[in-house]
């Protein structure tokens, strides 16, 4: 059974559709709002919005405990050219407007198109061990089989590929583009959704989405000191990969999982006299997202709305009563400025804030949850 990561819905519009996106690298049409919260998903104006801690694109993070690898994290190539945010995971958002599915994805820095490859996996069918486990382009990792991937987005090379399961590139078959824009580390693109599945906007779709560092197409190999052109943290030298020097995974990023967990993933290599096996990536490092949630709207979409919680709290008279006790609320403004916290506690109080719209983080025994918070009269 795959593991879902939780998703807050935003309500920002009366209805949560989605829009149609200009693919030019400018993020300006990007309009879910960005709530500050790290390694956080939801859904906002129509978008699947992940936000990743900066400055977590250590790979492996350390020691793998069944290989010889150098224990330390990775680090980036020597040459000046390199920015060392090339593979930093800063955001990732999701939209579709039929046909259409469009992605943004923002990394820390990079100087140029050639250098970042982020590969997105698509799971579509949700059916365990039917696609691919293998991260394409020569990652040197797996994802369980529980996620196996239908589809691939390849993003590198100053350009982009789509895999389907069976490593046919049909990139030009469903009309796949993208706009890499150095300036600010976006990457923006689309493809044509309904000529990759014609069931894709209609159903459940697990994504796993990857960082690392591009050469030729491929993934950079990570050796175990950095040079001039290889990053290091890993296994042997001058991006060789006989023998055991290629068991590391090239990827120093994961989206849709907790920094502190990643490594957990990463570093799950083998390597000895017996035993030779690549990292694997988990399910609980995917998310899971409804992709009539987006297209549609959750208010507007027949019969499946009993099934979804929208999690917005009113405010009447300025008191919001949870019906439950929290442990801790944290209340926060749009731009993601904390406002106030509250303790042990089944209500609260907005009136004196200035802010008509603001959001709640509530943390019970059973987690946290982020809902929005509309003040009325």
């Amino acid at each position: 059974m795959k593991k879902w990561l939780v998703i807050a819905v935003l309500l920002f519009n009366v209805k949560l559709f989605a829009h149609q996106i200009i693919v030019d690298g400018d993020p300006a049409d990007w309009v879910g709002a960005n709530i500050g919260l790290n390694d956080t998903a939801y859904i906002d104006a129509g978008e699947a919005i992940w936000l990743d801690t900066q400055g977590d694109d250590i790979g492996d993070g350390g020691d793998a405990q069944g290989a010889p690898d150098n224990p330390a994290g990775y680090t980036y190539p020597t040459d000046s050219t390199f920015t060392g945010g090339e593979a930093d995971i800063i955001q990732g958002r999701l939209t579709a407007n039929a046909p259409y599915l469009y992605f943004l994805v923002q990394l820390d820095t990079f100087a140029s198109n050639y250098y970042p490859m982020v590969v997105i996996m698509m799971d579509v069918d949700g059916v365990r061990g039917s696609g691919n486990v293998w991260v394409p382009q020569n990652a040197d990792c797996q994802v369980d089989s529980q996620i196996a991937w239908d589809y691939a987005i390849v993003i590198g090379d100053n350009g982009i590929k789509v895999f389907n399961s069976a490593w046919q590139d049909i990139a030009d078959s469903v009309e796949a583009q993208v706009v890499y824009n150095p300036n600010n580390g976006y990457i923006e693109g689309s493809l044509n959704a309904v000529k990759l599945d014609s069931t894709f906007l209609d159903t459940v779709v697990t994504y796993v989405m990857v960082a690392g560092l591009n050469e030729f197409g491929n993934f950079k190999e990570v050796d175990d000191t950095a040079t001039q052109w290889h990053g290091g943290g890993g296994l042997g030298e001058n991006g060789q990969t006989d023998s055991i020097f290629w068991i590391e995974p090239d990827i120093y990023d994961l989206a849709f999982v907790k920094s502190s967990d990643q490594v957990n993933d990463l570093n799950s290599y083998i390597a000895n006299d017996s035993t030779l096996q690549p990292a694997v990536i988990r399910p609980t490092s995917s998310v899971s997202i409804p992709m009539y949630w987006i297209t549609t709207g959750i208010k507007e979409y027949g019969n499946r709305k009993a099934n979804h919680e929208t999690p917005v709290l009113f405010a009447t008279k300025g008191i919001v009563n949870l019906g439950f006790k929290a442990n801790v609320i944290t209340l926060y403004s749009k731009n993601g400025a904390k406002i106030a916290e509250y303790s042990n506690t089944d209500r609260f109080d907005v009136s004196s804030f200035k802010y008509s719209v603001m959001f709640a983080v509530i943390s019970t025994s059973q987690g946290k949850k982020v809902y929005k918070v509309i003040k009325g009269r």
